[in-house]
């Protein structure tokens, strides 16, 4: 607590990254336990239709997704103005109400019109895609149906408790969707009925995060009556449009990946690929973890102009965070064949270039996110940069795969990563704040080139040329070496963030 007793930046910090990261490992942990068991039981093909209709619910998404990053970015910045925070919250509200209903009636053309849109599909039996179209039907309506309570949970981000928001947006339907899971399984029943299931969950942890929300916040709605403002939702309305934007790019980045392997090379393939990128996903989680639970407060400060402490907390994470990613690029080349194999036999690896790829992958995603992270919470949305980033992974994959299998989709997202977030993103952040927050630049790249990639290079090697015994033993040592470089390669500064993480006392000051 700060003199006023108020909690310091360090300890909501430190509140947002474990509970959220607790709530990511324990989603994490039932994703790994559902896998194997969902591959067992639907088998690989209907697996593959299984991983696409979840692919075609996330672009249904990404209008919740945009307008909740545009209802963080305004609460935070109204964090001394708890009437415009309530005010913006019943935009959001509004907003989704319309858009919701919107998208039912393009889910009903769909529905009217299979075959528009059924290509993706081409693979399977007239019986399969009736039913995949059920299925998306089933999965997707319910999913529509929870928009406006989704602002509840969208909420607790801006008012800086994202513990609670990882726990009512990943750990809660995670466990529902396992125990969905479970039901279908004991009366074996079919992709229709685990998607009507999976639907009728999203649907409760959407009203189980509504009603802590009035719980715990129900004062502050009725203490403050809506302000109306033009300016404020005109403003909400194209922050909204924007990110929804910029939302859609990140879902054909995350996601159109399934579909073009299912359209070239079948839906058996789309199981290897979503498999080995389950993997992965576990280190992408926590990247991004740490990053968010900066952004509320990079929102706060950004409002406040305290640059000076967004650019040392920015420079920081910079240089702690692809240690982190690098951990995931090397772990994975070392131990996801035999991890996967054990896990998910052998119709689940994808093959050593997706796991090359999706780990170099990781490690964009390590520096990134945190340019991500920076902008959001700014209420900064670059348009171009998402949208040749989506357009660039895009265009990669469909020529890769003809050369290099579901190992080129891989390498077309880590390519198009590399090319604009990671190239353009600290330029863009630098301009953005006028000058006031850069990378360092320098620090970045050398501990690139002169300890990850190395490491990388004697993981591959390891790899290819052991066994997979020798493998995991060889590699319990190149992971020790790499932490002990990695720590050694830091500045005193950096060392004493750690040690004070570690400790659960003060980060950020």
């Amino acid at each position: 607590m700060n003199g006023n007793g108020v909690p310091s930046r360090g300890r909501v910090w430190l509140k947002g990254l474990f509970g959220g990261i607790g709530a990511q490992v324990v989603s994490i942990l039932i994703g790994l336990a559902f896998i194997p068991l969902a591959l067992d039981y639907l088998g690989a093909t209907q697996f593959g239709v299984w991983v696409v209709l979840n692919s075609i619910m996330a672009y249904f998404g990404l209008v919740q997704g945009g307008t909740g990053i545009a209802t963080v970015a305004m609460i935070s910045g109204f964090s001394r103005d708890a009437r415009q925070q309530i005010s913006v919250f019943r935009d959001a509200i509004r907003f989704l109400t319309w858009t919701a209903l919107i998208l039912m009636i393009l889910l009903l053309l769909m529905v009217l019109y299979p075959d528009a849109w059924s290509g993706v599909f081409s693979k399977l039996t007239s019986n399969e895609k009736d039913e995949a179209v059920w299925a998306c039907v089933f999965l997707i309506f319910p999913y529509l149906c929870r928009f406006p309570a989704t602002v509840f949970s969208t909420a607790f981000v801006g008012l800086q408790e994202l513990h609670l928001e990882r726990f009512y947006v990943s750990m809660l339907p995670t466990t529902l969707n396992f125990v969905a899971l479970l039901i279908t399984i004991h009366f074996h029943g079919g992709l229709i009925l685990l998607a009507g299931l999976t639907g009728g969950a999203n649907v409760v942890s959407s009203l189980a995060a509504m009603i802590h929300f009035f719980a715990r916040h129900g004062t502050l709605i009725r203490n403050n009556c809506h302000i109306p403002s033009l300016e404020r939702e005109r403003k909400f309305i194209h922050s909204s449009l924007r990110f929804i934007v910029a939302s859609s790019m990140a879902i054909i980045v995350w996601n159109t990946d399934s579909l073009v392997i299912g359209y070239f090379s079948g839906q058996e393939q789309v199981t290897a690929y979503a498999v080995t990128f389950k993997i992965f996903m576990a280190g992408f989680i926590l990247v991004t973890s740490i990053a968010q639970a900066l952004w509320p407060m990079f929102g706060t400060e950004g409002g406040n102009e305290n640059w000076e402490w967004i650019n040392r907390v920015y420079g920081h994470t910079l240089i702690l965070l692809p240690i982190l990613g690098g951990l995931i690029w090397i772990g994975g080349i070392l131990f996801a064949k035999p991890i996967i194999i054990l896990w998910a036999g052998e119709t689940g690896y994808g093959g050593s270039l997706v796991v090359f790829a999706l780990g170099g992958y990781a490690y964009m995603i390590s520096t990134g996110s945190v340019h991500a992270s920076l902008l959001s919470g700014l209420n900064i949305i670059v348009l171009w940069m998402a949208i040749l980033e989506a357009v660039l992974n895009l265009m990669l994959s469909v020529v890769l795969i003809h050369y290099f299998g579901i190992g080129g989709v891989a390498l077309g997202t880590l390519l198009a990563s590399l090319f604009t977030v990671c190239l353009f993103g600290p330029v863009i952040v630098k301009r953005e704040t006028k000058g006031y927050v850069s990378m360092p630049w320098q620090k970045v790249l050398r501990f690139f080139f002169t300890v990850v990639l190395p490491f990388v290079f004697v993981a591959q090697l390891t790899s290819t040329y052991f066994t997979s015994y020798t493998v995991i033993l060889v590699g319990v040592g190149i992971i020790l070496c790499y932490l002990y470089v990695s720590w050694k390669t830091m500045n005193t500064t950096a060392r004493n963030k750690i040690l004070h993480v570690l400790r659960v006392n003060e980060v950020i000051v």
